[in-house]
């Protein structure tokens, strides 16, 4: 009787490590399929760019406005590569902007990491 009872703990251990396993590779491959997801990168970088620019550019610049509607022109383009952004700035845009917040959130970079991005 208590060898069966052994046995049978032995078997139900076997079982919930290998369901646990399985669960666990399951979360960490939504996790990877979710982190991957080009589409949601380029939405939630662009809210964060576009936290960022308006904050430096003047509210109403129409370069700015062609980044919210995800047309890059060469102005644009020119214009991000010249763009420098104080640390400063930086660090205001993620404390007080909630789209900026939100967008890094959505990358999964949680809000106690913030202060070490820039």
């Amino acid at each position: 009787f208590v060898v069966m009872i052994g046995l049978f703990n032995v078997i139900s251990a076997i079982f919930v490590e290998s369901t646990l396993a399985s669960a666990s590779e399951l979360a960490a491959d939504k996790q990877r399929k979710r982190l991957e997801n080009p589409k949601r990168w380029a939405v939630n970088f662009i809210k964060l760019l576009s936290a960022l620019l308006t904050r430096v550019w003047r509210d109403g610049d129409p370069v700015l406005e062609e980044l919210t509607t995800g047309l890059l022109t060469d102005e644009l383009l020119e214009r991000l590569r010249e763009e420098e952004i104080d640390r400063s700035v930086f660090d205001e845009v993620l404390e007080n902007d909630h789209n900026a917040q939100e967008a890094l959130q959505e990358l999964d970079i949680q809000r106690a990491d913030h202060r070490y991005l820039s």
